[in-house]
């Protein structure tokens, strides 16, 4: 059977900058088409100019902080100084002492705290428990070798075979939450990726947009449910829908770059790495 090695989780968060950074760049684009052919979807306000103090204030008060727990979390798996595990436990020691900082801190505050993170991580330890019996059994069943020779016997183009594994992923993100799909079809589909010939960093990068993807895919996507929650009363699951197609459009555009130029994922993590 084939196996596949652990995804370097400081490179997966590296090899998404690129892309990220594109897929802004495209929906700033699509924003600017919009308001040119109707300028009445983005109305102007009157709004008083902030000074310079102002923005500065905003900048040091309300923006840096916030900068400080994401370098915790983030620059410190980038850099090479901490482990996963370790940089989420400097991202909640950064949180603590903002909480500190900003007489925030209290008794009360640690056990809600404390009282969300464990019903998330039961949650989260469940679906992880699941998942892993999942994968042991399609392993110990031969589960996993037959579903590589089923997929091979078709004789199809490895790009194909990524199409229906990213149609895949937007089915189930209409009725399932984004970590119960992953858990479910990673032990399915690393081995038809590693067969395949695809790069892992590569694969996750597009595994995270059709996860993205999912969550707006008309007509079950999550974020359409709370768009038409917070939209003026009257609004419609359709025309919230007709309004997020031009963007479902972008990140397939971005998908497609992506099959075309592999290095817009690659490209980064091979730099630094060298």
């Amino acid at each position: 059977m084939v196996r596949w090695r652990e995804i370097d989780v400081g490179a997966l968060l590296i090899a998404g900058l690129v892309p990220g950074l594109l897929l802004a760049a495209l929906f700033i684009a699509t924003i600017r088409i919009q308001i040119a052919l109707d300028p009445d979807a983005a109305p102007g306000y009157a709004a008083e100019r902030a000074s310079l103090s102002e923005i500065m204030r905003a900048v040091l008060v309300d923006v840096m902080p916030m900068g400080i727990v994401v370098f915790a979390v983030v620059g410190l798996i980038l850099l090479g100084w901490a482990t996963p595990t370790e940089s989420a436990a400097f991202g909640a020691l950064s949180v603590v002492v903002l909480a500190a900082c900003y007489r925030t801190l209290s008794w009360q505050a640690v056990v809600r705290s404390l009282t969300g993170t464990l019903k998330v991580s039961a949650m989260m330890l469940m679906i992880i428990v699941g998942s892993t019996t999942f994968s042991q059994i399609l392993a110990f069943s031969g589960a996993s070798s037959g579903l590589i020779s089923f997929a091979t016997s078709f004789e199809l183009n490895a790009y194909v075979v990524l199409a229906v594994m990213f149609l895949v992923l937007l089915l189930l993100g209409m009725f399932m939450d984004q970590l119960s799909i992953m858990m479910l079809t990673l032990p399915i589909f690393m081995p038809l990726v590693g067969l395949y010939g695809f790069d892992q960093i590569w694969f996750g990068v597009v595994m995270l947009l059709a996860l993205e993807l999912s969550l707006a895919t008309p007509p079950f996507g999550l974020l359409l449910f709370v768009m038409v929650g917070v939209s003026p009363r009257g609004t419609t699951i359709g025309q919230v829908a007709r309004a997020a197609l031009p963007y479902i459009a972008c990140t397939l555009l971005l998908v497609v770059l992506l099959a075309l130029f592999p290095q817009l994922a690659l490209w980064l993590p091979g730099l630094i790495r060298s």
